[in-house]
């Protein structure tokens, strides 16, 4: 029972510090809401989500205000990720909860390994082409 007392103010922290690092914290909400007993698919996905996307708008206003997203770059990621989002939650309930944890223990684990790699690619995107080419792929 402590635990969901502690929830809100551990979630307020994870939103803080993601925000920063520009990310909606979802790697961290999901497992977190799991861990206090929600339903791994039906429960802890979706609120994880939807916390995800509270802080990552609020984050996005602030800094689009300050001119730091490349929105050329952001339009087609955002298409894609937006077409792409009702494809991702469909399969999640083709598939057992094992292989949807397992998925989303890979994904984190990668982006644990480049981002305490410090790597860094060898060029960067500069030309109209590449943006398009780069949104539409990573996305």
């Amino acid at each position: 029972m402590m635990s969901l007392f502690l929830s809100p103010p551990l979630f307020l922290i994870i939103s803080f510090l993601f925000s920063m690092l520009g990310m909606g914290g979802s790697q961290l909400y999901v497992p977190i809401l799991y861990w206090l007993g929600m339903g791994f698919k039906h429960e802890a996905i979706p609120l994880g989500l939807l916390l995800n996307v509270a802080t990552s708008s609020s984050a996005t206003s602030t800094y689009l205000r300050h001119g730091l997203i490349r929105v050329r770059l952001a339009v087609p990621f955002a298409i894609v990720m937006i077409i792409s989002a009702p494809v991702g939650a469909f399969l999640n309930f083709q598939v057992s909860t094992r292989v949807v944890i397992a998925v989303f223990a890979l994904f984190t684990l990668a982006g644990a390994i480049i981002a305490m790699s410090n790597w860094r690619p060898k060029r960067k995107v500069e030309s109209r082409r590449a943006e398009l080419i780069l949104g539409v792929t990573a996305g």
